[in-house]
């Protein structure tokens, strides 16, 4: 699985405009949690690039990016 980083809130224009024109996930990730670790681990083995080929998959840590989270947040 490749993971887009999202890691500054202009990048949700972007990332706004491509969810029109297929899916997009965005996986808020707290670098703290060991249940958001858990859930990450998770898509990440059931993921299948076949199936998903059209999915955009974005990943923000959400202590480092506290900004940006809030900004995903209120979109």
């Amino acid at each position: 699985m490749n993971w887009n980083k999202l890691e500054q809130i202009e990048q949700l224009v972007d990332i706004d405009v491509q969810s029109h024109q297929a899916p997009v996930i965005v996986f808020k990730h707290s670098t703290h949690c060991s249940i958001s670790s858990a859930a990450l681990a998770r898509i990440e083995r059931s993921w299948n690039e076949t199936e998903m080929i059209e999915v955009q998959a974005y990943y923000l840590d959400l202590i480092a990016h506290r900004t940006t989270s809030n900004a995903v947040a209120d979109h």
